[in-house]
């Protein structure tokens, strides 16, 4: 018990630092976090929940890798590791039939974070497979007032499903992923306005943006990159994202400025 609770203090401190802009110095602590956790689990293999913590310990340490500027190791790395998350809660949650809301939950973020790290590759036929994946054990939960990730869940596969369908071309189903939660996250907000929150308001808005730009529709794209840049500003005045994180940002100030642009010619 001692050694899991150091385990996951490492994990939580990692999170803290990097998410005060210092990145480096979180990672080695994750790093000392999984060390002890795979070799409990090692010891214990048959204790789901210490393979839960492990679990989360990957993706803990896979949240943090991609720093302020590309680097496609980090990227490959962070893969891998949500990977073997993956790999962990998915027979957890196969055990309890679906069962244990927690697992369930770790399993949506497990293929949720494949789907961004697939996109970030340009592999966006496999990042949108990951969505997919997910759609039915979002579906499968029944419905619990109290459980708030659920519409947030939903909200992330909107995400990142909708720019796999973005990149692919297929604009009208991206345009309606984009669309139907921009206005779940807008009720959202109004009960929890997080920065979480704002920022994916702020990535719906851009990608309408960019839906409406690639068919050169310039008024509806530079309406939407509008509504995008302010949430997008609540959150960068108050955190410092990775470059994952930043790109659809600095596409948004670009789309808005194109926009304008085109619309004056």
């Amino acid at each position: 018990e001692a050694h899991n609770n150091l385990a996951n203090a490492y994990a939580v401190h990692s999170y803290n630092v990097d998410m005060g802009g210092k990145q480096d110095a979180g990672i080695p602590f994750a790093r000392k976090g999984i060390v002890i956790l795979e070799a409990l689990v090692a010891e214990h293999p048959q204790d789901s929940r210490l393979q839960f913590e492990l679990g989360r310990a990957y993706s803990a340490l896979a949240s943090i890798l991609p720093g302020p500027e590309r680097d496609p190791a980090l990227v490959e790395e962070s893969l891998a590791l949500n990977r073997k998350a993956l790999a962990i809660d998915e027979p957890l949650v196969a055990a309890t039939s679906g069962g244990n809301r927690e697992y369930v939950h770790s399993l949506l973020a497990d293929y949720i974070n494949i789907a961004l790290l697939l996109n970030a590759k340009g592999d966006y036929a496999a990042g949108l497979a990951s969505v997919r994946a997910a759609e039915p054990w979002i579906a499968s939960l029944p419905a619990d007032k109290n459980d708030k990730q659920v519409p947030l869940d939903a909200t992330f596969l909107d995400w990142h499903g909708g720019r796999s369908l973005l990149e692919l071309g297929r604009f009208a189903e991206a345009g309606k992923a984009f669309t139907r939660s921009y206005a779940s996250l807008q009720k959202i907000a109004a009960e929890s306005d997080t920065l979480q929150v704002q920022y994916l308001m702020g990535g719906m808005a851009w990608g309408l943006g960019e839906v409406n730009a690639r068919q050169q529709r310039w008024a509806a794209a530079k309406e939407w990159y509008g509504k995008a840049i302010p949430h997008f500003d609540t959150v960068t005045a108050a955190i410092t994202l990775d470059y994952l994180d930043q790109k659809p940002v600095d596409m948004a100030v670009a789309g808005l400025a194109r926009s304008k642009a085109e619309l004056a010619k």
